[in-house]
């Protein structure tokens, strides 16, 4: 469905999106038509990549805020951009790191 935006002029513009209570960032170009007498992005549309976290053995991995499994967690599906993988665990304590997944791609994250 076709966004209307107040204020602004047709042109190519960059945006970046923020998942709301969680580290993490996608960027898309976007194109701002004019339809009507009205601004319009046509579309923004995401893609998804696949993500693999190998830590210690039962480690609890944590992506958006939220507990997504134990680790090894294999090619679970993500939604591209810039995310902050958490892990949690007797032998890693919490560590963070940041990982870029790609449309169509598989992002591995070892931790030891």
């Amino acid at each position: 469905m076709p966004t209307r935006l107040a204020g602004v002029a047709p042109g190519s513009y960059r945006l970046s999106f923020t998942t709301r209570g969680a580290s993490g960032t996608s960027t898309k170009d976007v194109e701002v038509v004019l339809k009507g007498d009205e601004a319009t992005v046509v579309a923004i549309t995401f893609g998804t990549g696949k993500l693999s976290v190998f830590a210690p053995r039962g480690s609890s991995v944590f992506l958006f805020g939220k507990r997504w499994g134990r680790a090894p967690l294999r090619s679970v599906t993500v939604i591209e951009g810039t995310h902050e993988v958490m892990v949690v665990g007797p032998k890693v304590g919490t560590a963070r790191e940041k990982v870029t997944i790609s449309p169509g791609k598989t992002t591995t994250l070892h931790l030891r």
